[in-house]
């Protein structure tokens, strides 16, 4: 990046610990995050979830401090993650919004994909995104782009 050879940057990291899918229920694993004192992960987790959660923790930081890199050497980028997501709890990426990065929304099924998926992109130097993005204004469960279900 600190060479100019890099024109733009596209990032994003597994959402996997940061999901809000994740609850407390009967039906499925519990969470592993809150958006309070857990957000870096809730205690007592399994030794599999902790190491889920420490995996987030570090590719969320990794991802928020190649950003920052960016935004000081004026280099666009889009970092992409579920809208849900409690990575954007973060004061890593809170941080990014301060120095002029802006949310963009998205819908995967603008795009063809099976699936709905609002999407933020979190965008510094790339007001070109917020034309090509598209979000879903489907009624009654239908797609706006497909009108499937």
């Amino acid at each position: 990046m600190r060479r100019g050879r890099v024109l733009f940057i596209w990032m994003g990291f597994p959402c996997t610990s940061w999901s809000m899918a994740r609850r407390l229920t009967h039906s499925g694993p519990g969470p592993l995050r809150d958006g309070g004192s857990g957000l870096w992960g809730l205690p007592d987790l399994s030794e599999r979830d902790e190491a889920k959660v420490a995996l987030g923790n570090r590719l969320l930081r990794v991802t928020a401090s190649m950003a920052k890199e960016a935004i000081r050497l004026r280099i666009p980028f889009a970092l992409e993650n579920p809208k849900s997501s409690r990575a954007w709890l973060t004061e890593p990426l809170k941080y990014l919004v301060r120095r002029g990065a802006e949310f963009y929304e998205t819908h995967f099924c603008q795009f063809n994909e099976p699936w709905r998926k609002a999407s933020y992109l979190l965008c510094f130097l790339a007001p070109v995104l917020q034309h090509v993005l598209r979000v879903c204004m489907g009624k009654k469960g239908f797609c706006s782009a497909t009108g499937l279900r």
